[in-house]
Formats: structure tokens, C-alpha cells, sequence
């Protein structure tokens, strides 16, 4: 679960314009998208930390045909210059009423993956592939996947009601959200959380066996791996909350999870993590970067 819930930082951005947030409007709006994460490890005599975080941003207009054009991009405020790792960024997308979203520079991103693939010396016959530098990485290049991981996790498609369901990210569950009292004057607060199921979490561990087999040069085969782990429990949990400030034109975001691991010798084994992302309506100030982060 958090192989791939870290995975997929890159792509947290919890877009969308919320109707508590954003109106719509025939001009154009801007926003920071930032998200940090740190997770903790726990078993025997072992454990382990990490942390980190990631900064995007994103700008919406509205075009003659009413249609809303939302483009994500890096905050590369340190230069133009970015990894050609980094080809899934710009993603533009139009929305129109009544129909699907579409994915409006396909050709451009397909060009940018292609770069990728050629810098590395290899083809697209790697796809899909695992390797490790200081973290483990999939080599993505269907641009498809990279707009599914965006909207998996676009605040767009979430509904801030009371019981209103809410797909809890890499966990296959769906949960009602909950309004709670309310935080600071303006704020409306929503939570929701799910029990884990056992079977997931074992297939997540079975799929990690695999990868770390990749990346060592093996090979082990889905039922080698489950049965690796058939002697081990799994539990865990899983909660998202939401923040939204309407005025401030701020919403966030903290989505955490634990999951319990029993080994054949009754060792346990516990992993945590967090992650919290903050989308904040930004003013697009005369002579400057529009896309720069501000505060209320």
C-alpha cells in the first residue's frame, strides 16, 4: 500500500475546482498544490524513517465554448530546466460539460517520454519496469496512467457532504465522509476511515516481494510470493480528513495510514505513514509569476 501511495506523490495534487472553493469564472485562476509525507517503520530491533515533500501548481480558465482547461505543471521556480524523468509534466486538460475530460497534449507528453526513454538508452520494451536509486521507482509511459493518478486524487471529483463516498487512495475501499464540528471561523472539516482488508494488504505484500525480486535480477512468480507470506497476518487502517477554508480559497488534505504485520514467529511489524497536501488559490500578481505561492 505505501510502496505505492509514496509512489505516487508526484501526482497528489488534489486538483479540481471545488464548488465551496472556486467559482467559475471566465478568468483564469491559479494555485499551489504542495504535499508533504513521512513515514515510519517498526519491527524487532529495527526501524526506519523517511520524509519528504513535493510543490506543483496549477492553472484553471474557462474557454468561449464554456469549457474549463486545467494545466498541472512542476513548481520549477529554481529554473527551466527539469529531469526528463519528469516527462508526464505539463498535463492539460479540458473539461467540458456533459463529456469526458480529455487530455488535450497528448502528443506533446508522448514526445517528452520518448526523450526519457532515449536519454536512459532504452525502449519502450522497459515500461513497466522497477529499478532503485535512492528510492524505488517504476518506469511509467503510458500518459493515460499519469492523468489516472492526477484525478485519483483530484479533490474535482469529491463531494464535501455529509455521507457522500470518498475512494480512500491505494486501499480498493470506499468510505462515507463525516462532517465534524468545525475548526476555525470559516472552516469546514470532513473525515472518513476504513479498516483495512487483510486480503489487500496481502497481495500488496506479495507484489513488493516481486518488485524487490525485479530490482535484484530474480524472478518469483505471483504464487512464490504468496507463499512466502501465507504464515503472516495483516491488519491495518486507513483515514482521510478535509480542511476547507472557502474564503481563504484553501483546502487540505491529511490522509494517514497504518498497517500491522504478524510474522510465523508472532514478531510484529508496523508501518505508518502520512501525507498532507494543501491546495491554495493564489492571486496572479502584475510582473510577477503568477503560479508563486501567497498567503491569506
Amino acid at each position: 500500500m505505501y510502496a505505492r501511495l509514496m509512489g505516487s506523490l508526484a501526482f497528489v495534487g488534489f486538483g479540481g475546482c471545488m464548488p465551496v472553493l472556486a467559482k467559475e469564472s471566465a478568468q483564469t485562476e491559479y494555485y499551489t498544490i504542495t504535499t508533504r509525507y513521512s513515514t515510519v517503520f517498526e519491527g524487532g530491533e529495527s526501524s526506519g524513517s523517511s520524509s519528504g515533500g513535493s510543490a506543483y501548481r496549477e492553472e484553471v480558465r474557462t474557454d468561449a465554448e464554456g469549457c474549463r482547461i486545467r494545466t498541472f505543471d512542476i513548481d520549477d521556480a529554481d529554473g527551466p530546466k527539469r529531469p526528463l524523468a519528469e516527462w508526464q509534466m505539463p498535463i492539460v486538460l479540458r473539461e467540458c460539460p456533459g463529456a469526458a475530460t480529455v487530455l488535450s497534449n497528448r502528443d506533446e507528453m508522448l514526445a517528452r517520454r520518448d526523450a526519457f526513454l532515449a536519454a536512459m538508452n532504452v525502449t519502450a520494451e522497459v515500461c513497466g519496469s522497477h529499478y532503485f536509486t535512492w528510492n524505488v521507482f517504476r518506469i511509467e509511459c503510458d500518459p493515460d496512467e499519469a492523468v489516472a493518478r492526477l484525478t485519483d486524487f483530484d479533490l474535482g471529483s469529491v463531494r464535501l457532504e455529509d455521507g457522500a463516498e470518498y475512494a480512500l487512495p491505494d486501499t480498493g475501499m470506499r468510505v462515507p465522509l463525516r462532517r465534524q464540528a468545525d475548526g476555525l471561523a470559516g472552516e469546514l472539516v470532513f473525515s472518513g476511515s476504513a479498516e483495512l482488508d487483510p486480503d489487500y494488504l496481502r497481495t500488496e505484500a506479495a507484489e513488493t516481494i516481486m518488485v524487490v525480486a525485479e530490482i535484484s535480477g530474480e524472478k518469483v512468480t505471483e504464487d512464490e510470493a504468496a507463499a512466502q507470506i501465507a504464515g503472516r497476518q495483516y491488519s491495518g487502517k486507513s483515514a482521510i480528513t478535509f480542511v476547507a477554508q472557502p474564503e481563504a480559497g484553501r483546502i487540505t488534505a491529511t490522509l494517514t495510514g497504518e498497517v500491522r504485520e504478524i510474522g510465523e514467529t508472532g514478531a510484529i511489524e508496523t508501518r505508518k505513514a502520512e501525507v498532507v497536501t494543501m491546495r491554495q488559490r493564489v492571486e496572479a500578481a502584475s510582473g510577477s509569476d503568477p503560479l508563486q505561492s501567497s498567503s491569506d
